[in-house]
């Protein structure tokens, strides 16, 4: 039997799923074995790697093609589950993928940062033009946003390791809308990172080419985004994940109590409904006419479970700092992902980052009067 892509070909031992003899066909027909590298007599296990692959990027790990003759593999848990059971380590990969991308999106943006903030151009630093404000904030409110939805989702699965059920359900849905959703947008922030360097970023003497290369197999490894999406659905129909899922968020909204904070969970609250319908209505289709729209879908469940996250986090820096900063942050990725076309106005819908933009990169206060101003543009957008 050949595999023809294993993951990682020099690990000491390996997961496979393989069909026992006289199994029925199918995903149910599959076992779950953990096969050494050694066996205990330290002989080499009879398994052949017949080539490597090579790869776009994620080069420092061996990948390659495998035949399998006569090895030796032990069972793991029931047999009859195999499929099942690597299900539960694909949550855990998942989550991996969506770490390794918000470290990725991370390194971009600072990488970006500091290069621009050292380049001088037309008599001050790269970093005080307004289109390389623009870009560099924007790398830095995906990176932001993606470590928020990746931690938390880090404490769901410790509270479903733990056999708290609800938290299961949460998992369900949340490990492929990270991986579809923050793996997919590493792809744009490596890119954007390396243009914001220049023509420096394009040369292998910096980071940026390797991050560009490495990027792009978050959103192939388990699973393309298309199959992703199709996954957050399946999670909704089969699953029932969808009421634990805005029960979170709403919950989480509901508990908010600064004065302001409220104001702006209104706006989310109004566009969550309008998202949790949406998926009702998408949940009612069959066949062809379910898949087409998933990924929009999953998209902007994603955006609004992150949102809700950094509006708590918003309230929890204001209780304790009076720094409206991530407030700040919370509205712009309101008004960029949920409300904005793109097309609104011939206009930059609001002017202050210009002026509060080095408190934000540097994670500095930022004042209630600029996320006022701020806010009244933002309901402007969404006519409260």
């Amino acid at each position: 039997m050949i595999k023809w892509f294993c993951s990682n070909v020099s690990a000491d031992v390996a997961l496979v799923l393989a069909r026992p003899e006289g199994a029925p066909e199918g995903t149910k027909g599959l076992g779950m074995f953990l096969m050494p590298r050694k066996l205990p007599d330290g002989t080499l296990n009879k398994y052949k790697v017949n080539r490597l692959k090579d790869k776009f990027g994620t080069r420092d790990m061996a990948s390659g093609e495998v035949t399998f003759d006569g090895a030796v593999a032990y069972v793991v848990g029931d047999i009859t589950k195999g499929f099942k059971q690597m299900m539960s380590m694909v949550n855990s990969s998942r989550l991996s993928n969506a770490v390794r991308s918000s470290a990725m999106m991370r390194r971009s943006f600072l990488e970006a940062l500091v290069s621009a903030r050292g380049r001088v151009a037309f008599g001050s630093s790269l970093s005080e033009k307004p289109l390389m404000k623009e870009t560099l904030f924007e790398l830095l409110l995906d990176c932001e946003a993606a470590a928020s939805i990746t931690f938390y989702t880090a404490s769901v699965y410790d509270k479903s390791d733990q056999g708290n059920v609800e938290a299961e359900g949460l998992l369900r849905i949340l490990t492929p809308l990270l991986k579809g959703y923050i793996c997919k947008r590493a792809r744009n922030s490596t890119s954007e990172g390396m243009e914001a360097r220049g023509g420096n970023g394009y040369i292998e003497d910096w980071i940026d080419s390797k991050l560009v290369r490495d990027a792009h197999v978050g959103s192939i490894w388990e699973g393309t985004t298309n199959i992703v999406a199709l996954d957050v659905v399946r999670a909704l129909v089969k699953d029932e994940a969808g009421e634990i899922f805005f029960n979170d968020l709403y919950n989480r909204l509901d508990a908010i109590t600064n004065s302001l904070t409220k104001q702006i969970g209104k706006i989310l609250l109004q566009i969550s409904k309008k998202v949790e319908s949406q998926s009702h209505r998408i949940m009612s289709l069959n066949g062809p006419e379910r898949e087409l729209p998933a990924k929009q879908l999953m998209n902007r469940m994603y955006h609004i479970f992150t949102a809700s996250l950094l509006l708590n986090e918003a309230e929890v820096q204001i209780t304790a700092q009076e720094n409206y900063r991530k407030l700040y942050m919370t509205l712009q990725y309101i008004h960029r992902y949920l409300l904005s076309s793109g097309l609104d106005d011939l206009t930059y819908f609001d002017s202050s980052l210009l002026q509060c933009f080095d408190a934000i990169v540097d994670f500095d206060k930022v004042s209630k009067g600029t996320v006022e101003g701020l806010l009244e543009n933002v309901q402007q957008a969404v006519k409260l």
